[in-house]
């Protein structure tokens, strides 16, 4: 059988790495994009520049499948007009700098597995969210809807097409549980009311998640990649609480404390966002994570 080639864009983040490292261990080729050489000597690392619109041509060409999950993290700063651009941008202008290359040399990839964000559907409370749901007006919203249909236009360069939608994805080194623990280091605290719904994934079965992708053929369209449990904020950081030592007390941080520290960005923390496992629960796939329990048993087990 001919070993695979798998392109992975946006190498140096924490799901990048994660998945690179799950390819690699099933035996596969990968390659990277970057704006800056990879300094692991397991994988061939390209090089882009989406202000020039430089791309090495050669990663897309020798690609049987690409992950395609470069973009400016919409957590890392105040949401300042150029701030949003930058978010904005580089998802839409790194996705159409992919598909130029396709087009150019009518190159047909095997698939093609574009990121996207349950930031898509908005504040909905505690309404249930499956992949058919209507997205709702705002800023992240606006922003998926947009790197969504960019991904589209690849549809004619790839005999499968298939967008996650990723959900608060927990790791201990890395993302949001990691902020959540340094932000007030002498307490663990809930965000505003603490009743916002959490759909969570850990990297493990999210990296699963995006290797399944590549293997089953029936794969296609869009899938929530969430976990099937969706929990409060509250009783996430009540159950972090039993595992995470020493003991620390749990305290509110409210709602205009996170809007004088983050801005408009806040709502990332506040959004409440119940969103369904169910389509890609029915394909097959297994959580090795599926509740939060085996979460945090597995991320802070003793080494």
């Amino acid at each position: 059988m001919n070993q695979k080639t798998v392109l992975v864009t946006g190498a140096s983040g924490m799901v990048a790495s994660k998945l690179i490292d799950l390819l690699l261990q099933k035996g596969y080729r990968v390659n990277t994009l970057s704006r800056k050489p990879n300094q692991r000597k397991d994988v061939q690392s390209f090089l882009w520049n989406l202000d020039s619109k430089y791309i090495d041509e050669q990663a897309i060409l020798s690609a049987n499948f690409i992950i395609h999950l470069a973009g400016e993290s919409v957590a890392a700063e105040r949401w300042t007009l150029s701030r949003k651009k930058k978010i904005l941008d580089s998802r839409i202008d790194s996705t159409k700098l992919l598909m130029s290359v396709l087009k150019k040399h009518k190159h047909c990839l095997d698939g093609y597995i574009g990121a996207s964000a349950i930031g898509f559907y908005g504040d909905r409370g505690t309404e249930a969210l499956t992949e058919t749901s209507v997205a709702k007006k705002c800023f992240l919203s606006d922003v998926c809807i947009e790197w969504e249909q960019a991904h589209q236009q690849i549809s004619d360069y790839t005999k499968r097409l298939v967008i996650f939608r990723i959900g608060v994805v927990l790791d201990k080194n890395e993302g949001a549980l990691k902020e959540m623990m340094k932000a007030f280091p002498l307490s663990l605290n809930y965000l505003g009311d603490g009743k916002q719904s959490t759909s969570f994934i850990a990297l493990d079965d999210l990296a699963k998640m995006l290797v399944f992708s590549v293997e089953d053929s029936k794969i296609n369209g869009i899938y929530n990649a969430v976990g099937p449990e969706v929990l409060s904020n509250k009783q996430l950081i009540s159950t972090l609480s039993r595992f995470k030592k020493p003991l620390l007390p749990i305290t509110s941080v409210p709602a205009f404390i996170l809007k004088a520290i983050m801005g408009e960005a806040a709502v990332i923390a506040l959004y409440s966002q119940n969103c369904s496992a169910e389509k890609i629960l029915n394909t097959g796939f297994v959580f090795d994570f599926p509740n939060l329990d085996l979460v945090f048993q597995h991320l802070f087990k003793k080494s």
